[in-house]
């Protein structure tokens, strides 16, 4: 049996396609509860963005808050949130990178 947190959603990257993935996902009726970003301004940025509630946090909180991590931050530093996630206590769910040209080896430390 899954817990909330199982199937919430976050999103690691408050650019554009992190912003547009948590709003359309949040109006889609899916459970998106946090964007995080480097910068605090720029997750707050996505949160205000992506409405509903929809938390600004950092990186390291995220394996906290929700299950399913999709990570939509450039290609060079998929590998680094990763490990932060990984560090952070993320063990089990769901990471999902958005980029086209890179397999799922980057990440590997989840």
């Amino acid at each position: 049996m899954s817990t909330p947190a199982e199937k919430t959603i976050a999103i690691a990257g408050a650019g554009r396609l992190g912003q547009a993935l948590a709003r359309l996902l949040r109006e889609a009726g899916q459970p998106v509860v946090a964007i995080a970003s480097r910068k605090q301004e720029h997750a707050e940025t996505g949160a205000r963005f992506a409405g509903g509630g929809v938390r600004a946090v950092s990186f390291e909180e995220l394996p906290g808050l929700a299950g399913q991590i999709l990570i939509t931050v450039t290609d060079d530093a998929i590998s680094p949130v990763a490990e932060t996630l990984a560090a952070a206590g993320m063990s089990g769910g769901v990471a999902l990178h958005a980029c086209g040209s890179i397999g799922p080896e980057l990440l590997a430390p989840l």
